[in-house]
């Protein structure tokens, strides 16, 4: 059933998808029922929870088979998203609502189904991130309460190294095995797409909170799918022997304490998102900007006095996260000059990590500023891969740069700090010990991660609209 056979968004013959309309509301409505029975019978949350998560994604698995468009999918996860609406407002379904923790998983869930739905080309490449999201983070979530020893932490909310092993085996196996049966996809191919696919999607599961792993997990199981699928068995040992390389490196952070637990998988997950997508256009000054930064991290916590705090995973990618979207930008479009605006998100996210080391008054701040937007675009200059046709526009990503760390150092001022009800700490974070905390002074909208992330994003939306008038 590829793209080329019909059209997702023609609706030809819609009585004929009647009966599997019904047929699967029916289905959806005794899920829930299970789910509620389950929970009045004195199971545990999590497992009333997960029944609902089981049932209704097994429900979802098979609608490329069923459906030939996309309405009456939208109808059906549209009819589910506004029953969880009125059934969180009015109190019912709490198996599904129950949980103690702030989580979207109930809502988001159905529009994940409608949106990866629309982007497969393949059946196998929408049912499978369908049944890694239903069956593998399922197994996760109850092995890992179960059983959970070795526990790391992300923005308040707690993952364990047991959850996250109970996810990689199952998403390996959904993988290998559907591509290995129902493809002509070789068994080598099949193994390494399936080894790589469960090494990226759970690294995405164990930063994932609030219910958004409902969103990671499938769109980064169907991405891998639909960029893996033509690579020959070299290539993709390749990029598995890059992420072994990755692992190494970040397992020795860990062991310097410069990165949390979560915050060395936030690294993995960009440094790789960066080799993947970009090329040596992009990804030398990426790893020209960032090496300087570890090593300035690595410097501090080794011979520094007073040793910074680990970087979590939201201090990762809040350095990062703007210079991921324009290179996915790029990998979609192939525009050149996005480098630019890549060279002012990325020397912009390492200074203002830079400046959080040393301290927004240290007598280095002003030389570090300089040199390290300076050095942004001479990197640029020396890839052998891209060639510049106007430097002037380096000017306007050194321009781009320099507003950055301008906004941010005035924001600063307005930081929010927070203390923790539970133990009494202050901190930087809006959750600490699984709780919220409340606002000790600043405003509360300018957390240091956040003030970091507009200050990144609106210099290089700028950049982004100065240089593309010129291209």
């Amino acid at each position: 059933m590829s793209s080329t056979e019909y059209s997702i968004w023609n609706w030809e013959q819609p009585q004929q998808d009647i009966p599997y309309i019904l047929a699967v509301s029916i289905g959806v409505l005794l899920i829930l029922g299970l789910s509620e029975f389950v929970k009045r019978k004195g199971v545990s949350q999590e497992w009333s929870r997960k029944t609902a998560h089981i049932g209704s994604g097994a429900l979802a698995i098979p609608f490329p088979w069923m459906f030939k468009s996309v309405w009456p999918i939208i109808i059906l996860c549209s009819s589910f998203f506004l029953i969880m609406m009125i059934s969180k407002s009015m109190n019912f379904f709490q198996g599904v609502h129950g949980v103690k923790r702030k989580s979207h998983g109930a809502f988001v869930f159905p529009l994940v189904i409608i949106l990866v739905f629309c982007l497969a080309q393949e059946p196998l490449h929408y049912a499978i991130p369908i049944a890694v999201l239903s069956l593998s983070d399922a197994m996760a979530a109850l092995i890992g309460k179960r059983y959970g020893q070795h526990q790391c932490h992300t923005l308040g909310e707690t993952r364990s190294m047991e959850g996250s092993t109970a996810f990689f085996f199952p998403t390996f196996l959904l993988v290998h095995i559907p591509l290995l049966l129902l493809t002509d996809t070789g068994r080598t191919e099949c193994v390494l797409m399936g080894f790589g696919c469960a090494i990226l999607v759970t690294a995405f599961e164990m930063i994932s909170v609030r219910g958004l792993d409902n969103v990671f997990i499938p769109f980064g199981t169907w991405y891998v799918l639909d960029n893996y699928a033509d690579y020959l068995p070299d290539e993709l040992a390749y990029r598995i022997g890059f992420m072994f390389v990755l692992f190494i490196f970040f397992l020795t952070t860990l062991r310097y304490h410069i990165f949390t637990r979560t915050g060395a998988v936030g690294g993995f997950l960009v440094i790789y998102g960066m080799f993947s997508m970009g090329w040596d256009g992009f990804f030398i000054p990426a790893l020209g900007l960032f090496g300087p930064l570890l090593a300035a991290v690595l410097f501090k916590h080794t011979f520094g006095k007073d040793k910074p705090p680990p970087m979590g995973v939201s201090h990762t990618f809040q350095s990062t996260i703007v210079a991921m979207l324009v290179l996915f930008a790029f990998d979609n479009t192939k525009q050149s000059w996005l480098l630019y605006p890549f060279i002012t998100a990325c020397s912009a996210g390492t200074i203002i990590v830079v400046l959080r080391l040393i301290g927004n008054r240290s007598p280095y701040r002003i030389p570090i500023i300089i040199a390290m937007s300076v050095f942004a675009p001479l990197i640029a200059l020396y890839t052998e891969t891209h060639h510049i046709k106007d430097p002037t526009h380096l000017l306007i990503a050194w321009g781009g740069t320099l507003s950055a760390v301008a906004l941010y150092s005035y924001s600063y001022r307005f930081q929010a700090i927070f203390i923790c009800p539970q133990c009494q700490a202050q901190t930087l974070e809006r959750r600490h010990c699984g709780v919220d905390t409340h606002v000790l002074s600043g405003h509360p909208f300018f957390t240091q991660a956040r003030i970091g992330l507009v200050s990144i994003f609106c210099a290089t939306v700028c950049c982004s609209l100065w240089v593309s008038q010129y291209a």
